[in-house]
């Protein structure tokens, strides 16, 4: 499964904000696979793979990182 999201409409500051968060991600997480998409919008948006079972732990990590991201840059 390949999760696929970006941050508002994936334009001007909210691209910036695209490519900071996978900078940020692969400097705290960078044994996942998380990087850029295209979507269909004027940036790449976020691509989180999961073809093999990932851990409780793994889900966890993603999603405690993106929350804590969220919170930063709302």
């Amino acid at each position: 499964m390949t999760i696929l999201f970006t941050i508002g409409d994936g334009e001007g500051k909210n691209a910036d904000l695209v490519n900071q968060f996978l900078a940020e991600i692969e400097l705290e997480l960078g044994w996942l696979d998380i990087k850029s998409h295209p979507l269909g919008v004027s940036s790449d948006a976020i691509r989180v793979t999961t073809y093999n079972p990932q851990t409780i732990e793994t889900v966890t990590a993603v999603r405690d990182f993106t929350v804590e991201f969220q919170k930063l840059h709302e």
